[in-house]
């Protein structure tokens, strides 16, 4: 692929990626979504060592969609104070520490390889209070951002200037994690139907 394509489909990922958590911000201030604190701390956490490991590695405009997430997840744990889940519970507390622990490989071992192996076993980690909060209640989250998520996680990939483990191996945690998020509440809000 020629570099104005690659930069095309960087574009393209990062506009996707962003208008999926745009999207959701809206559904947020209208009541119509009640994110989860911890997972989107956690999220913002793990997207932000995800970024820099990638431009540590030469990611180019592959990375610019995992840049953007991060900041747009930090803007939702902020409003998530305001709109969103207040059920807390001391698994949530965990999960936040594990993300947490992801940069001690990075400052230890100066291995951005370690710590996004790490942010990408933790992402599920991550997902817990969500799932958790799924169960009980599988309409409070839009699903949409999840899909769509992983198709701008996926298109990222095509648009890395190098394929490594550092600079791919998270987005496709994401994109795979996300996917299953969906199936995962689509069966929850059939079975609640069902009662």
């Amino acid at each position: 692929m020629t570099l104005d394509i690659i930069h095309f489909i960087g574009l393209f990922s990062a506009l996707l990626g962003s208008s999926t958590l745009v999207i959701y911000i809206y559904t947020m201030i209208k009541g119509q979504t009640r994110p989860h604190i911890f997972t989107w701390l956690i999220w913002s956490i793990l997207s932000s060592i995800g970024f820099a490991a990638q431009l540590s590695e030469n990611a180019g405009s592959g990375s610019w969609t995992l840049g953007l997430v991060a900041g747009l997840c930090a803007t939702i744990a902020l409003l998530s104070i305001k709109y969103g889940s207040k059920d807390l519970s001391r698994k949530d507390v965990i999960a936040l520490i594990c993300a947490l622990s992801a940069l001690i490989p990075w400052f230890i071992f100066q291995s951005p390889t370690l710590s996004v192996i790490l942010i990408s076993l933790i992402n599920t980690i991550g997902f817990y209070p969500t799932f958790r909060k799924s169960w009980n209640n599988p309409y409070q989250e839009n699903l949409l951002p999840y899909a769509l998520s992983s198709v701008a996680m996926a298109l990222s990939l095509l648009a890395l200037n190098e394929i490594t483990v550092t600079t791919s191996l998270y987005n496709i945690t994401v994109a795979f994690s996300n996917l299953i998020f969906v199936f995962y509440a689509l069966w929850r809000r059939k079975r609640t139907s069902l009662v």
